[in-house]
């Protein structure tokens, strides 16, 4: 379990201090949820994903990482206020990009999935959650990080690269999502840990 404080210190006192740490079989239900709040509440704003939680992030994904260990979450008040799928599968099309950094056979990541609580969004959360990451994974040994998100996400994107992830650019990944328009274009980055 990773410790870090969201918010300020005020007269020596902690004000919100959140859990960051692997999500259990238990926290299906809540995150279920959450990821159908980010969803519903995110639609139609800079920070659409264009998500249908049938399809991406369908409950059988959500349980599937909780199973194999891949979950992040992060908790303020036992909320859940983030989350994220870190794994080793990439979407179809990684192989393509011109990828820069390379790393010895399983040390290179994926993060899927990474979200922050809607209303929550613009106070930090999402750059001290995905610190987090970066942190927990540099100290497993990973050597590398990669990502995806639309190119219209600019929150998102600009949230990336303010964390040190470097744009490879434009690439053509194929998501089993039907329903995504077709012109969206979808961005890739990647940083060495």
């Amino acid at each position: 379990t990773i410790t870090l404080c969201v918010g300020q210190v005020r007269d020596g006192a902690l004000v919100e201090e959140m859990t960051v740490r692997m999500g259990e079989s238990f926290d299906f239900d809540r995150l279920t949820d959450f990821y159908d709040e980010v969803v519903k509440a995110n639609s139609g704003t800079p920070f659409d994903v264009h998500w249908n939680r049938k399809i991406h992030p369908s409950d059988s994904e959500i349980a599937e990482a909780l199973r194999d260990g891949s979950m992040y979450m992060g908790l303020l008040d036992d909320e859940v206020v983030a989350a994220s799928i870190v794994n080793d599968v990439f979407a179809t099309g990684y192989d393509t990009v011109p990828w820069v950094f390379g790393a010895e056979p399983g040390k290179i990541l994926c993060i899927h999935l990474f979200a922050t609580k809607p209303a929550l969004q613009g106070q930090g959360l999402g750059r001290r959650f995905l610190q987090a990451i970066i942190d927990d994974t540099r100290k497993r040994g990973f050597q590398v990080l990669r990502l995806d998100a639309f190119q219209h996400n600019t929150p998102a994107c600009a949230l990336y690269e303010k964390m040190g992830f470097q744009y490879r650019g434009v690439a053509d990944l194929v998501y089993e999502d039907e329903d995504l328009p077709e012109d969206l274009p979808i961005v890739v980055y990647e940083m060495q840990l």
